[in-house]
């Protein structure tokens, strides 16, 4: 019996696919993408560059952290922050006027423990929202990791 192969979405359809999987089963995720990398190096990266961390915020630049910032509910901005690495919570800070920074980082600390799964569920509805402006061209995903922004 003969197989037939159909294109159906390529490396951005793999990336959704792998972040969906990555909510269950991180570890899992990373493994495909690792074997897929091995395999075929430059689709690895094709899809590389489609997946998102919340620590991947930390890389785009002040304009594109502004966009995406006021797409959120400022409850989603919050919880996501109470997980976020430094450097994030830097980074979007100083995307946002002052006085949006101090009343961002009151909340932070008024806000007392949270469950986890509220936390991780606002910062995927965060990357959601990012995948959704890469796609439609209102920011860009080709931010250098290297880049330094003042």
């Amino acid at each position: 019996m003969q197989q037939t192969l159909v294109q159906s979405g390529g490396p951005e359809k793999v990336a959704e696919l792998l972040n969906v999987l990555s909510q269950d089963d991180k570890q899992m995720s990373d493994d495909l993408l690792e074997k897929l990398e091995s395999r075929n190096p430059l689709l690895g990266q094709q899809i590389r560059k489609q997946l998102y961390t919340f620590d991947d915020l930390a890389r785009f630049s002040p304009r594109d952290l502004q966009r995406v910032t006021r797409e959120q509910e400022k409850s989603d901005l919050v919880l996501s922050l109470k997980l976020a690495s430094r450097s994030v919570k830097t980074r979007l800070y100083q995307s946002l006027s002052k006085r949006a920074a101090e009343d961002l980082q009151a909340e932070l600390v008024e806000l007392g423990p949270v469950p986890i799964r509220e936390v991780e569920a606002a910062q995927s509805r965060i990357l959601d929202s990012v995948r959704r402006l890469v796609k439609c061209g209102e920011i860009s995903n080709s931010h250098n990791p290297e880049d330094r922004w003042v």
